[in-house]
């Protein structure tokens, strides 16, 4: 027979007051005690929890620790299950929004700094439209640079942000938008242009973008190879352009192992010609 259980009736553990034995335990598995909590509320408590100061309320004192508490637009209601039903674990508030939304929120996103919920949701779309401009390709421009030097799930993030290319502070802060959309306006920007990175080795930011045409573009591109003769250098597609001969045979000829000089210059052979 096993060791008898230590009594602890009418003990006191912080807010809980030990009633009886509910289960005696045996085989490695442990003594639980019915406790009355301040509150009024009952909970099993394991004995080994209770006598180390591990468990000293029934949970109310976690339960209402944020309840009326506010976190930006967020006013915490009340406590729910509804964490014991996630992967975490983590408790999950009910709030109320400012703006008469209710919402559940993860303890997590209420306290910690990262990731911090501050809204319903409404504050994010009232920063994407209140300058009512999310319609523009100033604002889908910058919402694919920071995809592509910020989303490892973006499919042109290895060319980009996983390369090391990143989006200056000045564009991606709380204001990101409003500064990006003032420097392109300032800058040059009409319908038709796109954004191009002067080094393509360093990342987005005032210095180092332009608007600018596709054409000047694809020459600037780390891909675009520059062809050098009689000291004269110049990119595929600018020899295309001073010679007549399409960019793609260029390239195509190149790889087929054709020298520079050949490639750039020799006359591509009209259909159905004769030597």
């Amino acid at each position: 027979m096993g060791r008898k259980p230590i009594d602890l009736t009418g003990q006191k553990f912080g807010k809980l007051t030990a009633i009886k034995i509910v289960e005696h335990g045996g085989s490695h598995k442990p003594v639980k005690w019915l406790c009355r909590c301040d509150c009024g509320n009952e909970k099993n408590v394991d004995s080994q929890l209770l006598r180390r100061g591990l468990v000293t309320d029934c949970g109310c004192k976690t339960k209402g620790r944020l309840i009326g508490k506010r976190f930006g637009r967020l006013v915490v209601l009340e406590y729910t299950e509804l964490g014991k039903k996630t992967k975490c674990g983590d408790i999950v508030w009910k709030c109320l929004c400012d703006c008469g939304n209710i919402t559940y929120v993860a303890t997590n996103n209420l306290e910690t700094k990262r990731s911090k919920t501050l809204s319903c949701g409404c504050l994010r779309k009232e920063k994407a439209t209140k300058h009512n401009l999310s319609h523009t390709k100033i604002y889908k421009t910058l919402v694919a640079i920071k995809c592509r030097c910020k989303n490892k799930n973006n499919k042109n993030y290895l060319r980009y942000g996983g390369r090391g290319i990143t989006i200056c502070e000045e564009w991606d802060g709380e204001n990101g938008f409003e500064n990006f959309y003032k420097w392109s306006i300032e800058n040059g920007y009409r319908d038709g242009l796109t954004i191009d990175r002067i080094d393509n080795h360093k990342g987005y930011s005032p210095d180092n973008c332009r608007w600018t045409t596709q054409k000047i573009q694809m020459n600037n591109t780390r891909r675009n190879r520059i062809i050098e003769i009689d000291g004269i250098s110049h990119s595929v597609t600018e020899w295309s352009e001073i010679t007549g001969i399409s960019a793609r045979t260029i390239s195509d000829r190149l790889c087929r192992g054709w020298d520079e000089r050949s490639a750039v210059t020799k006359p591509v052979k009209k259909m159905g010609a004769h030597k």
